[in-house]
Formats: C-alpha cells, structure tokens, sequence
C-alpha cells in the first residue's frame, strides 16, 4: 500500500518549537490495530534513503 499525503504544519509560538502531524486513512489505522485506547506505534527513521517506517506496538502482555 502506498499513500501520498502532505503533512499537516502548525508555526511555532514563544512556548513551543514548530510542529508537523500526518493524517492516516481510517483502514489503515483499523488494519494496524490502533484504538482510542491502545495507540502505541514504533518509528523507524532511515537517513541513508530518507524513509520513515510505522510499526504498531506489540504490548507483551505476560
């Protein structure tokens, strides 16, 4: 699956630095496993190629 999709900016104020969000589609968020509840994703950054990996988070539950 591939998406093209423009982050979301919002400009810095005196209190915070600037900051970017990035809308996923709501299969994919329901695909991953992702709740309002249980909403922990792992990010891979790769600066060789310049790519971002999101991983859902595994909770062992033991």
């Amino acid at each position: 699956m591939q998406f093209i999709k423009k982050l979301t900016y919002s400009k810095p104020n005196d209190k915070r630095g600037r900051q970017y969000a990035l809308t996923l589609p709501n299969n994919l968020i329901d695909e991953l496993g992702i709740t309002e509840n249980d909403r922990e994703v792992v990010v891979y950054y790769n600066p060789v190629v310049k790519e971002i990996k999101i991983k859902k988070k595994i909770i062992d539950k033991e």
